[in-house]
């Protein structure tokens, strides 16, 4: 959503402490002169407002086709090089409302999703935020095929080239260096996140990792034997994720969900439950 000019100072008029309009107008150019940058654009946006994603920001495999933002933010998307056949994309959101915390998310699945909904959620709470797409798009593992630089990107490169250089746009946009450092990630974030301390440790002064999704080897064969029976997208047996997530989900809680004798919404061993579609 692009809103005119006009629209935007109005929404916007007396809201802050510095010239917020002007400091996003004027922070390409700044961005634009840090190594191995290329701005893509930047945008102002009006808390309420909800952004809808075009393909080239938020491939059709990823979750978050648009989200609402609750805070007023100076959005920069751009690409970073991280070698001689490789770039990640990203994005800083910047709110009004800063607190001098920085928050970098992390990713999910094979990771070449931004996680536009936990930029949206810690933009609202006053973090400058950034986060990228892994270097590649989509959620394919097919960027990966002789192209170890990529690799190298979803395994260790990306979160820490995102942080370093979020850190410059958060200082150059403000005009003073982040009080406090965090990340926040599940899943393959969560990985990035044990990676990120074992690696990086001063890139962070604390790590919220969920679930994370370290022994990739029993990971993919897990994926490899749930592929052999929901088959290929283009197999008459392949059942869609939004069916998966709506009545299959609830058909398995309708059959499995009291065995443990609390009826909770949770099942609490799978392997106790012998679904019958």
């Amino acid at each position: 959503m692009h809103l005119p000019r006009f629209a935007i100072s109005g929404l916007l008029a007396g809201r802050y402490t510095f010239d917020f309009e002007s400091s996003c107008e004027s922070l390409a150019s700044q961005v634009a002169e840090l190594p191995n940058t290329t701005v893509l654009h930047t945008q102002l946006v009006p808390a309420g407002t909800n952004i809808t994603f075009p393909p080239e920001e938020s491939h059709p495999s990823c979750l978050d086709r648009s989200v609402i933002v609750s805070a007023d933010i100076c959005r920069i998307s751009l690409n970073v090089t991280t070698s001689a056949s490789s770039q990640i994309r990203m994005e800083s959101w910047l709110p009004s409302n800063w607190t001098g915390r920085f928050l970098s998310t992390g990713n999910g699945g094979l990771g070449g999703c931004i996680q536009y909904s936990d930029m949206a959620y810690t933009s609202s709470l006053g973090f400058a935020t950034v986060g990228a797409n892994n270097g590649h798009e989509g959620m394919s593992g097919a960027a990966f095929l002789n192209a170890p630089e990529v690799l190298a990107d979803f395994a260790y490169r990306s979160i820490h080239t995102n942080v370093v250089v979020g850190k410059e746009i958060t200082e150059l946009f403000y005009g003073s260096p982040h009080t406090k450092s965090y990340y926040l990630g599940c899943s393959t974030g969560g990985r990035q996140g044990f990676k990120s301390v074992q690696d990086f440790p001063e890139d962070f002064d604390g790590v919220v990792a969920g679930a994370p999704a370290i022994d990739q080897i029993r990971l993919f064969s897990w994926v490899t034997h749930f592929y052999n029976i929901t088959g290929a997208t283009d197999s008459p047996t392949f059942i869609p994720v939004p069916t998966w997530l709506t009545t299959i989900h609830q058909n398995i809680l309708d059959q499995c969900d009291n065995i443990d004798g609390v009826k909770d919404l949770v099942v609490e061993d799978p392997n106790l439950c012998n679904y019958d579609p």
